[in-house]
């Protein structure tokens, strides 16, 4: 299995959009244009990406999936968490 897709920089969102207060909760909204204008209503998926839920694998690789489901007229809403490994995030002892 190659992870090329781990390190890969996707193509960029349109919007970065916080849904709480600390760093790792966003979500990367993308937004299918056609012939360069906006024009909805569009459906939309809303990703969380997966990553055995730890720090180490971000949304990034999500953001190909993402990006390519936007190419084909859906709206996306990739979103980000806190983490094992994040402050806030996974199990604590």
């Amino acid at each position: 299995m190659s992870e090329e897709i781990l390190t890969l920089p996707p193509p960029p969102a349109d919007v970065r959009l916080a849904y709480g207060t600390d760093p790792s909760q966003f979500g990367e909204l993308r937004i299918p244009k056609t012939a360069g204008t906006v024009k909805g209503p569009f459906p939309v998926v809303m990703n969380i990406h997966g990553g055995f839920w730890r720090a180490k694998y971000d949304l990034a690789h999500a953001g190909h999936l993402c990006a390519a489901l936007t190419a084909t007229g859906i709206a996306t809403w990739n979103l980000e968490f806190r983490r094992a490994g994040n402050r806030g995030g996974g199990i604590q002892s």
